[in-house]
């Protein structure tokens, strides 16, 4: 599978937003998208097809979100995200890696505890879905090393 990815702070923010649309319910506009990268420790992976966007605080860093686009799922995307994610933070000094999940999405779940995630924590009533009902949230967290990036 050849998928070129892109580190930047700069993203086509038309493309992420349109790439964001298609891959949730409940989608960021661009000026959303604007103002959430208008902090320096932000930053997007991405291509034509999927995006994970990430957030650093000195040396830890949470996922934001991550998209991939229904037609190209399943075909390994998600992970390369994570394993170029894992290199760039290992390089950037990042130490720990969090995010969250809704606690019934057990695809999202699978990807991350493929890439080395662990669930800590499980925040109760934290997603409010486009139907009204809430979801738990799961926590999980990754603790970087070379070790774990020695597939990238």
């Amino acid at each position: 599978m050849t998928c070129n990815l892109t580190i930047t702070q700069k993203p086509d923010f038309a493309l992420l937003a349109s790439l964001y649309a298609v891959c949730f319910e409940k989608a960021w506009n661009e000026a959303e998208l604007v103002a959430l990268f208008a902090t320096a420790e932000t930053f997007a992976i991405m291509n034509e097809q999927a995006f994970l966007i990430v957030r650093l605080v000195l040396d830890e860093a949470e996922i934001i979100t991550l998209g991939v686009l229904p037609s190209a799922r399943k075909q390994g995307i998600a992970f390369k995200l994570m394993q170029v994610l894992k290199g760039f933070l290992i390089e950037q000094g990042i130490k720990t890696l969090f995010l969250e999940t809704k606690a019934g999405n057990f695809a999202a779940q699978r990807l991350y505890q493929k890439a080395g995630f662990a669930t800590i924590a499980l925040r109760k009533g934290y997603y409010h879905n486009q139907d009204g009902t809430v979801e738990d949230a799961m926590m999980m967290v990754l603790t970087l090393s070379e070790d774990n990036n020695s597939t990238v």
